[in-house]
Protein backbone atom coordinates (compact mmCIF):
# COMPACT_ATOMS: atom_id res chain seq x y z
CA UNK A 1 0.00 0.00 0.00
CA UNK A 2 2.97 2.33 0.54
CA UNK A 3 3.95 2.22 -3.14
CA UNK A 4 0.38 2.90 -4.26
CA UNK A 5 0.13 5.83 -1.83
CA UNK A 6 3.39 7.20 -3.24
CA UNK A 7 1.79 7.25 -6.68
CA UNK A 8 -1.27 9.12 -5.43
CA UNK A 9 0.81 11.72 -3.57
CA UNK A 10 3.07 12.13 -6.61
CA UNK A 11 -0.02 12.77 -8.74
CA UNK A 12 -1.11 15.40 -6.22
CA UNK A 13 2.26 17.15 -6.46
CA UNK A 14 2.04 17.08 -10.27
CA UNK A 15 -1.38 18.75 -10.04
CA UNK A 16 0.04 21.28 -7.60
CA UNK A 17 3.07 22.36 -9.62
CA UNK A 18 2.03 21.66 -13.22
CA UNK A 19 -1.76 21.36 -13.28
CA UNK A 20 -4.00 18.47 -14.38
CA UNK A 21 -3.11 18.91 -18.08
CA UNK A 22 0.56 18.07 -17.49
CA UNK A 23 2.33 15.53 -19.67
CA UNK A 24 5.83 14.10 -19.44
CA UNK A 25 6.82 15.20 -22.96
CA UNK A 26 6.03 18.84 -22.18
CA UNK A 27 8.10 18.85 -19.01
CA UNK A 28 11.13 17.41 -20.78
CA UNK A 29 11.18 20.21 -23.35
CA UNK A 30 11.53 23.03 -20.82
CA UNK A 31 14.68 23.19 -18.67
CA UNK A 32 12.97 24.79 -15.68
CA UNK A 33 10.06 22.34 -15.74
CA UNK A 34 12.47 19.42 -16.09
CA UNK A 35 14.39 20.56 -13.00
CA UNK A 36 11.15 20.86 -11.00
CA UNK A 37 9.99 17.44 -12.24
CA UNK A 38 13.22 15.82 -11.04
CA UNK A 39 12.96 17.53 -7.67
CA UNK A 40 9.48 16.05 -7.24
CA UNK A 41 10.76 12.56 -8.04
CA UNK A 42 13.63 12.99 -5.59
CA UNK A 43 11.10 13.29 -2.74
CA UNK A 44 10.25 9.61 -3.26
CA UNK A 45 13.80 8.28 -3.48
CA UNK A 46 14.38 5.04 -1.53
CA UNK A 47 16.91 6.53 0.80
CA UNK A 48 16.98 7.33 4.49
CA UNK A 49 17.22 11.09 4.25
CA UNK A 50 15.28 14.16 5.30
CA UNK A 51 15.32 15.17 1.64
CA UNK A 52 13.18 12.12 0.77
CA UNK A 53 10.10 12.41 3.00
CA UNK A 54 7.99 10.06 0.88
CA UNK A 55 10.65 7.39 0.33
CA UNK A 56 10.14 3.91 1.76
CA UNK A 57 13.00 4.19 4.24
CA UNK A 58 11.76 7.49 5.66
CA UNK A 59 8.15 6.30 5.89
CA UNK A 60 9.08 3.10 7.70
CA UNK A 61 11.33 4.96 10.14
CA UNK A 62 8.47 7.34 10.86
CA UNK A 63 6.12 4.39 11.43
CA UNK A 64 8.62 2.88 13.86
CA UNK A 65 8.82 6.13 15.81
CA UNK A 66 5.03 6.36 15.96
CA UNK A 67 4.81 2.80 17.30
CA UNK A 68 7.47 3.52 19.90
CA UNK A 69 5.57 6.57 21.14
CA UNK A 70 2.42 4.54 21.78
CA UNK A 71 4.33 1.63 23.31
CA UNK A 72 3.73 -0.87 20.51
CA UNK A 73 6.08 -3.83 21.05
CA UNK A 74 5.77 -4.82 17.39
CA UNK A 75 7.39 -1.65 16.09
CA UNK A 76 10.45 -3.55 14.86
CA UNK A 77 8.32 -5.69 12.55
CA UNK A 78 7.04 -2.73 10.52
CA UNK A 79 9.20 -3.63 7.51
CA UNK A 80 7.33 -6.23 5.50
CA UNK A 81 4.01 -5.73 7.27
CA UNK A 82 0.78 -4.64 5.60
CA UNK A 83 -0.34 -1.00 5.76
CA UNK A 84 -4.04 -0.32 5.37
CA UNK A 85 -5.48 2.78 3.64
CA UNK A 86 -6.06 4.67 6.90
CA UNK A 87 -2.60 4.06 8.33
CA UNK A 88 -0.80 4.87 5.08
CA UNK A 89 -2.76 8.12 4.61
CA UNK A 90 -1.91 9.19 8.15
CA UNK A 91 1.72 8.28 7.55
CA UNK A 92 1.87 10.48 4.44
CA UNK A 93 0.40 13.39 6.36
CA UNK A 94 2.86 13.02 9.25
CA UNK A 95 5.78 12.73 6.85
CA UNK A 96 4.82 16.00 5.16
CA UNK A 97 4.47 17.69 8.55
CA UNK A 98 8.00 16.55 9.43
CA UNK A 99 9.39 18.06 6.21
CA UNK A 100 9.70 21.61 7.54
CA UNK A 101 13.04 22.28 5.84
CA UNK A 102 12.01 21.27 2.32
CA UNK A 103 11.15 24.45 0.44
CA UNK A 104 9.41 22.54 -2.32
CA UNK A 105 6.73 21.36 0.13
CA UNK A 106 6.33 24.63 1.97
CA UNK A 107 3.08 25.57 0.22
CA UNK A 108 1.03 22.37 0.34
CA UNK A 109 -0.83 20.44 3.04
CA UNK A 110 -2.27 16.95 3.45
CA UNK A 111 -5.60 16.47 5.22
CA UNK A 112 -6.89 13.03 6.24
CA UNK A 113 -10.64 12.67 6.73
CA UNK A 114 -11.91 11.18 10.00
CA UNK A 115 -14.78 8.70 10.11
CA UNK A 116 -15.37 9.13 6.34
CA UNK A 117 -16.07 12.82 6.93
CA UNK A 118 -14.35 16.00 5.77
CA UNK A 119 -14.69 18.46 8.63
CA UNK A 120 -14.57 21.68 6.65
CA UNK A 121 -13.69 24.05 9.54
CA UNK A 122 -10.75 21.82 10.52
CA UNK A 123 -9.54 21.67 6.92
CA UNK A 124 -9.78 25.45 6.49
CA UNK A 125 -8.03 26.03 9.79
CA UNK A 126 -5.15 23.81 8.70
CA UNK A 127 -4.93 25.33 5.21
CA UNK A 128 -5.16 29.02 6.14
CA UNK A 129 -1.93 30.95 6.43
CA UNK A 130 -1.88 34.75 6.80
CA UNK A 131 -5.45 34.87 5.52
CA UNK A 132 -4.66 32.93 2.34
CA UNK A 133 -5.62 29.39 1.39
CA UNK A 134 -2.76 26.87 1.17
CA UNK A 135 -3.33 24.18 -1.51
CA UNK A 136 -4.26 20.85 -0.02
CA UNK A 137 -4.35 17.14 -0.82
CA UNK A 138 -7.37 15.55 0.86
CA UNK A 139 -7.21 11.81 1.57
CA UNK A 140 -10.40 9.96 2.50
CA UNK A 141 -10.05 6.37 3.79
CA UNK A 142 -13.28 4.40 3.51
CA UNK A 143 -14.66 0.87 3.56
CA UNK A 144 -17.32 0.02 0.99
CA UNK A 145 -18.59 -3.30 2.30
CA UNK A 146 -17.76 -6.42 4.26
CA UNK A 147 -15.77 -8.92 2.21
CA UNK A 148 -16.36 -7.20 -1.13
CA UNK A 149 -17.48 -3.84 -2.50
CA UNK A 150 -21.20 -3.20 -2.15
CA UNK A 151 -22.57 -2.62 -5.66
CA UNK A 152 -24.46 0.50 -4.60
CA UNK A 153 -21.14 2.39 -4.37
CA UNK A 154 -19.86 1.58 -7.88
CA UNK A 155 -21.63 4.49 -9.59
CA UNK A 156 -20.38 6.82 -6.86
CA UNK A 157 -16.79 5.64 -7.44
CA UNK A 158 -17.19 6.32 -11.15
CA UNK A 159 -18.50 9.80 -10.42
CA UNK A 160 -15.52 10.61 -8.18
CA UNK A 161 -13.04 9.38 -10.79
CA UNK A 162 -14.61 11.78 -13.31
CA UNK A 163 -14.17 14.82 -11.06
CA UNK A 164 -11.46 17.31 -12.02
CA UNK A 165 -10.11 17.40 -8.45
CA UNK A 166 -9.78 13.63 -8.09
CA UNK A 167 -6.23 12.27 -7.84
CA UNK A 168 -7.29 8.63 -7.98
CA UNK A 169 -7.93 5.78 -5.57
CA UNK A 170 -5.59 3.49 -3.69
CA UNK A 171 -6.83 0.02 -2.85
CA UNK A 172 -6.62 -3.12 -4.88
CA UNK A 173 -7.18 -6.80 -4.34
CA UNK A 174 -6.59 -8.52 -0.99
CA UNK A 175 -2.89 -8.23 -0.07
CA UNK A 176 -2.11 -6.61 -3.42
CA UNK A 177 -2.48 -2.84 -3.52
CA UNK A 178 -2.98 -0.89 -6.74
CA UNK A 179 -3.36 2.72 -7.86
CA UNK A 180 -6.62 3.40 -9.72
CA UNK A 181 -6.90 6.44 -11.99
CA UNK A 182 -9.95 5.88 -14.22
CA UNK A 183 -12.55 3.46 -15.51
CA UNK A 184 -14.08 2.09 -18.69
CA UNK A 185 -17.56 0.59 -18.57
CA UNK A 186 -17.53 -1.82 -15.58
CA UNK A 187 -13.73 -2.04 -15.40
CA UNK A 188 -11.54 0.17 -13.23
CA UNK A 189 -8.10 1.05 -14.64
CA UNK A 190 -4.99 0.73 -12.52
CA UNK A 191 -1.21 0.98 -12.39
CA UNK A 192 0.66 -1.64 -10.42
CA UNK A 193 3.83 -0.39 -8.69
CA UNK A 194 4.92 -3.85 -7.56
CA UNK A 195 7.42 -4.62 -10.30
CA UNK A 196 11.05 -5.34 -9.53
CA UNK A 197 13.30 -2.82 -11.25
CA UNK A 198 16.91 -1.63 -10.91
CA UNK A 199 17.52 0.82 -8.09
CA UNK A 200 17.83 4.44 -9.18
CA UNK A 201 20.44 6.65 -7.50
CA UNK A 202 19.05 10.16 -7.68
CA UNK A 203 21.75 11.81 -5.53
CA UNK A 204 25.48 11.81 -5.97
CA UNK A 205 27.41 10.63 -2.92
CA UNK A 206 29.82 13.59 -2.96
CA UNK A 207 27.70 16.72 -2.62
CA UNK A 208 24.26 15.25 -1.96
CA UNK A 209 22.81 17.23 -4.86
CA UNK A 210 20.39 15.89 -7.40
CA UNK A 211 22.02 14.57 -10.55
CA UNK A 212 20.86 13.24 -13.89
CA UNK A 213 19.16 9.87 -13.57
CA UNK A 214 17.08 7.43 -15.57
CA UNK A 215 13.38 8.09 -14.96
CA UNK A 216 11.95 5.13 -16.89
CA UNK A 217 11.10 3.18 -13.75
CA UNK A 218 8.93 6.05 -12.51
CA UNK A 219 6.49 5.82 -15.42
CA UNK A 220 4.43 3.10 -17.04
CA UNK A 221 3.13 2.84 -20.59
CA UNK A 222 0.64 0.02 -19.92
CA UNK A 223 -2.35 0.02 -17.61
CA UNK A 224 -4.34 -2.92 -16.27
CA UNK A 225 -7.98 -3.28 -15.38
CA UNK A 226 -10.20 -5.32 -13.11
CA UNK A 227 -13.91 -5.44 -12.42
CA UNK A 228 -15.30 -3.11 -9.77
CA UNK A 229 -16.79 -6.17 -8.07
CA UNK A 230 -13.31 -7.62 -7.45
CA UNK A 231 -12.03 -4.59 -5.55
CA UNK A 232 -11.05 -4.93 -1.92
CA UNK A 233 -13.60 -2.86 0.05
CA UNK A 234 -10.88 -0.91 1.91
CA UNK A 235 -9.86 2.09 -0.18
CA UNK A 236 -8.73 5.70 0.08
CA UNK A 237 -9.74 8.45 -2.35
CA UNK A 238 -7.54 11.47 -3.02
CA UNK A 239 -8.54 15.00 -4.05
CA UNK A 240 -6.55 18.16 -4.68
CA UNK A 241 -7.79 21.70 -4.02
CA UNK A 242 -5.71 24.61 -5.25
CA UNK A 243 -7.84 27.36 -3.73
CA UNK A 244 -10.82 27.98 -1.47
CA UNK A 245 -13.22 28.33 -4.43
CA UNK A 246 -12.44 24.80 -5.62
CA UNK A 247 -13.06 23.46 -2.12
CA UNK A 248 -16.37 25.32 -1.76
CA UNK A 249 -17.50 24.13 -5.19
CA UNK A 250 -16.65 20.57 -4.27
CA UNK A 251 -18.50 20.76 -0.93
CA UNK A 252 -21.61 22.24 -2.57
CA UNK A 253 -21.56 19.51 -5.20
CA UNK A 254 -21.33 16.78 -2.57
CA UNK A 255 -24.07 18.37 -0.48
CA UNK A 256 -26.39 18.60 -3.48
CA UNK A 257 -25.82 14.97 -4.48
CA UNK A 258 -26.24 13.66 -0.95
CA UNK A 259 -29.84 14.88 -0.98
CA UNK A 260 -30.69 12.56 -3.86
CA UNK A 261 -32.22 9.19 -2.95
CA UNK A 262 -30.30 7.57 -5.82
CA UNK A 263 -26.89 8.77 -4.61
CA UNK A 264 -24.99 6.58 -2.14
CA UNK A 265 -22.35 8.68 -0.38
CA UNK A 266 -18.94 7.20 0.38
CA UNK A 267 -18.04 10.14 2.60
CA UNK A 268 -19.64 13.28 3.96
CA UNK A 269 -18.79 16.95 4.42
CA UNK A 270 -19.48 18.55 7.79
CA UNK A 271 -19.85 22.30 8.34
CA UNK A 272 -18.90 21.80 11.99
CA UNK A 273 -15.52 20.89 13.41
CA UNK A 274 -14.74 17.40 14.66
CA UNK A 275 -14.21 18.65 18.21
CA UNK A 276 -17.58 20.44 18.28
CA UNK A 277 -19.44 17.38 17.03
CA UNK A 278 -17.71 15.23 19.64
CA UNK A 279 -18.74 17.69 22.33
CA UNK A 280 -22.34 17.69 21.09
CA UNK A 281 -22.38 13.90 21.15
CA UNK A 282 -21.10 13.82 24.73
CA UNK A 283 -23.77 16.33 25.78
CA UNK A 284 -26.49 14.20 24.14
CA UNK A 285 -25.15 11.11 25.89
CA UNK A 286 -25.10 12.81 29.29
CA UNK A 287 -28.62 14.19 28.83
CA UNK A 288 -29.93 10.76 27.86
CA UNK A 289 -28.23 9.06 30.82
CA UNK A 290 -29.58 11.63 33.26
CA UNK A 291 -33.06 11.36 31.78
CA UNK A 292 -33.10 7.56 31.99
CA UNK A 293 -31.95 7.58 35.63
CA UNK A 294 -34.68 10.04 36.60
CA UNK A 295 -37.38 8.22 34.66
CA UNK A 296 -36.72 5.01 36.61
CA UNK A 297 -37.48 6.84 39.86
CA UNK A 298 -40.78 8.38 38.80
CA UNK A 299 -43.80 6.44 37.43
CA UNK A 300 -45.13 9.67 35.91
CA UNK A 301 -41.91 10.22 33.96
CA UNK A 302 -41.93 6.61 32.77
CA UNK A 303 -45.45 7.18 31.42
CA UNK A 304 -44.29 10.23 29.44
CA UNK A 305 -41.03 8.69 28.25
CA UNK A 306 -42.25 8.20 24.67
CA UNK A 307 -42.81 11.92 24.27
CA UNK A 308 -39.46 12.88 25.74
CA UNK A 309 -37.21 10.46 23.92
CA UNK A 310 -33.84 11.94 23.06
CA UNK A 311 -32.48 12.35 19.55
CA UNK A 312 -30.45 9.15 19.46
CA UNK A 313 -33.24 7.00 20.91
CA UNK A 314 -35.66 8.27 18.27
CA UNK A 315 -33.22 7.54 15.49
CA UNK A 316 -32.58 4.01 16.70
CA UNK A 317 -36.30 3.29 17.18
CA UNK A 318 -37.13 4.56 13.70
CA UNK A 319 -34.37 2.53 12.11
CA UNK A 320 -35.41 -0.60 14.00
CA UNK A 321 -39.01 -0.14 12.84
CA UNK A 322 -37.95 0.40 9.24
CA UNK A 323 -35.73 -2.65 9.39
CA UNK A 324 -38.57 -4.84 10.64
CA UNK A 325 -40.94 -3.61 7.94
CA UNK A 326 -38.51 -3.95 5.07
CA UNK A 327 -37.24 -7.33 6.22
CA UNK A 328 -40.80 -8.69 6.40
CA UNK A 329 -41.69 -7.42 2.95
CA UNK A 330 -38.39 -8.65 1.54
CA UNK A 331 -39.16 -12.20 2.63
CA UNK A 332 -42.53 -12.02 0.94
CA UNK A 333 -40.89 -10.69 -2.21
CA UNK A 334 -43.55 -8.04 -2.69
CA UNK A 335 -41.70 -4.85 -1.70
CA UNK A 336 -39.74 -2.70 -4.12
CA UNK A 337 -37.28 0.07 -3.49
CA UNK A 338 -36.41 2.49 -6.28
CA UNK A 339 -37.96 0.06 -8.74
CA UNK A 340 -35.85 -2.90 -7.57
CA UNK A 341 -37.05 -5.91 -5.63
CA UNK A 342 -35.41 -6.30 -2.25
CA UNK A 343 -33.76 -9.64 -1.58
CA UNK A 344 -32.78 -11.37 1.65
CA UNK A 345 -29.14 -10.60 0.97
CA UNK A 346 -29.65 -6.82 1.16
CA UNK A 347 -27.66 -5.02 3.86
CA UNK A 348 -29.48 -3.06 6.54
CA UNK A 349 -27.28 -0.76 8.56
CA UNK A 350 -28.38 0.85 11.80
CA UNK A 351 -26.59 4.13 12.45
Amino acid sequence: MLRSAQMLIAQGLIYHFFGPEWSLNKSLQDEQSLHLYKNIISLFNDRSSLKCPFGLHTLLELADKADSRIGNNKSNSRVGTWFGPTSVCTLMKESLNESVNIKLLDNIKIYVAQDCTIFKPDLLNMCTRDGSFVPCIVLIPARLGGNSVNEIYIDTLKMHLEMKNCLGIIGGKPKHSLYFFGYQADKILFLDPHLCQPSVNIYSSEDDDSKNFDNKSYHCSNAGYISFNKLDPSIAIGFYFKNRDELNEFCEFMKKNSQSEYFHSIFGVSEESFEKLQLNYEMFSLDERSYEENSLKSPVRRKKSKEKKGYFDKMLNNNSLNKAKVSTSARSGSSKTNGKKISDSDDFVLV
